[in-house]
């Protein structure tokens, strides 16, 4: 019969082992023995190679093992492994007799797994020490607090959208989150059970915490999902945080290719670019800028500043000799605010013969762009349409008749000289276009009434080809012009004014036709 001694150390011994197997999920108490530190309390698992032959009370709870899972080496090593990181994997070769004994990682006591030839099989004992000290109700609730903050903890990273996992010192997943598990069957298979390695990390073992951008394949589709894994080390062990970026990526993508089709679009441009920061540095050019302003490739992609490349203009005889190029240069930033405000607008005329227009335009961040622009062509053409205006209406003004040209619009494009003579009126003196009504009520205040004046006006406006017949007005200083309207290029119209004069009109109405 027991003593009262012996019955509180069987109650003690009781409350230790209920706690310690709450602790590691075991849901049976195992079997017990005294040991020389302290009780100890052993389960046992027997193998014929890898294949599980028969376990002690409680072992098939810890494999967590159902009716159609007979368990397996395997299993039992990743149960394990958590607190034995030196576990086999497989099943030992030779044990020559001698046990194979490992120790546990845990904190305060430790335990063992012991790995022993029994007759041709394999036997192993898990060993949990429970120490010589007997639980306190202190104690009791100190691991129902520890408890709870466990599941707390569970819960939190079991719940996280990201995968979250921790590998060994091999690289092999000791444990692994929901989001994770996820992941691993919408990339291998939707049945898997065992966690493989999805992230290629290039450091498996990083001194300090880590952060590499990696990406996995789905099984379905091939699509590519990118993520930040933050790897961080603790002990033998390494947890690894996996964050989303495919958005970040994306847009990564996105702006990289706007980059190049901008690049190649600037590369085509006739338009020489010049693209300077914040800091008035070189810092994008396209290939027309070389050729408009001689500069060499490898000076411009050297990152010169905004003095030195117009210093580099100015040696080239690529920009206009300023008449004091000291004074200009210290204006220069004067010259780099207007562009900033895009007011720059500047037209070159080089020694060559070429003419530039040079422009400035603000840029993000503080930059601001130069353009460069060959209007030689332009300017060529420009000035010989003025010249040839300036002729021809040279020659209308040594005309004997007055002259008016309407556009087909009704709007007056030019008269002589002889015509602002006879009207008493200079057409160019305003800024608002002079129509044909306009002209009608100068013709009708300045003579006598007469039906005329609306023949001229509907000819006019009517697009009629040919000329009319022609007629005579008369001013109120009792002068008498002979009027004639002729259908000219592009639906306008001229008309015709001379002194009554019929013969000479009639010659000069014949050579305009």
């Amino acid at each position: 019969m027991l003593d009262f001694q012996s019955l509180l150390l069987v109650c003690a011994i009781s409350l230790i082992v209920a706690a310690i197997t709450y602790q590691f999920i075991t849901r049976t108490a195992p079997a017990r023995s005294n040991a020389a530190s302290g009780p100890d309390v052993s389960t046992r698992f027997l193998y014929d190679g890898s294949n599980l032959i028969d376990t002690s009370d409680g072992g098939g709870a810890l494999l967590e093992l159902g009716d159609d899972d007979p368990g397996d080496w395997q299993k039992l090593a990743r149960k394990l492994a958590p607190r034995f990181p030196d576990f086999p994997a497989a099943p030992p070769s030779e044990l020559n007799g001698k046990p194979i004994t490992l120790d546990s990682i845990d904190l305060g006591p430790r335990s063992q797994a012991q790995i022993e030839n029994i007759e041709g099989l394999i036997r192993v004992s898990l060993i949990e020490h429970l120490g010589d000290k007997a639980p306190t109700a202190a104690d009791l609730h100190q691991h129902r607090v520890w408890a709870r903050r466990v599941d707390t903890l569970r819960s939190a990273v079991h719940g996280a959208p990201y995968p979250i996992w921790q590998t060994d010192g091999n690289g092999g997943i000791c444990w692994s989150n929901s989001a994770y598990d996820l992941l691993a069957r919408a990339c291998i298979d939707p049945a898997l059970k065992i966690n493989p390695v999805l992230f290629d990390l290039p450091d498996r073992k990083p001194p300090v915490p880590s952060r590499n951008r990696v990406s996995v394949t789905l099984k379905t589709g091939s699509e590519q999902l990118w993520y930040d894994v933050t790897s961080v080390q603790s002990g033998r062990f390494t947890m690894h945080y996996a964050t989303d970026v495919n958005a970040v990526v994306k847009a990564q993508d996105a702006q990289k290719n706007f980059v190049q089709t901008l690049t190649k679009t600037f590369a085509q441009l006739s338009i020489g670019l010049a693209i300077f920061n914040r800091k008035r540095e070189l810092a994008l050019f396209n290939p027309a800028l070389i050729d408009l302003t001689r500069l060499s490739a490898e000076f411009l992609g050297n990152r010169p500043s905004l003095h030195s490349f117009f210093d580099h203009l100015r040696d080239n005889r690529t920009m206009p000799e300023p008449k004091d190029y000291s004074s200009w240069r210290d204006r220069l930033d004067d010259l780099v605010n207007a562009a900033a405000d895009g007011r720059y607008t500047e037209t070159w005329n080089l020694p060559d013969g070429l003419t530039y227009r040079v422009s400035g335009r603000p840029h993000p961040d503080g930059a601001v762009a130069f353009l460069f622009e060959d209007v030689s062509a332009e300017v060529s053409l420009t000035r010989r349409f003025r010249t040839d205006l300036e002729l021809n209406q040279s020659a209308l003004d040594h005309l004997s008749l007055a002259v008016a040209v309407f556009s087909s619009g009704g709007r007056l494009s030019f008269c002589n000289h002889m015509y602002r003579d006879i009207w008493k009126t200079d057409p160019d003196s305003g800024f608002i276009d002079v129509t044909i009504q306009d002209s009608l009520r100068l013709w009708q205040q300045a003579s006598l009434p007469s039906p005329r004046w609306q023949e001229i006006a509907r000819f006019v406006t009517s697009g009629t080809p040919g000329s009319d017949k022609g007629g005579t007005v008369q001013l109120r200083d009792g002068t008498r012009l002979n009027t004639r309207v002729a259908r000219i290029r592009n639906g306008a119209s001229m008309v015709i004014f001379d002194y009554a004069r019929p013969a000479r009109l009639q010659h000069a109405m014949t050579e305009s036709a």
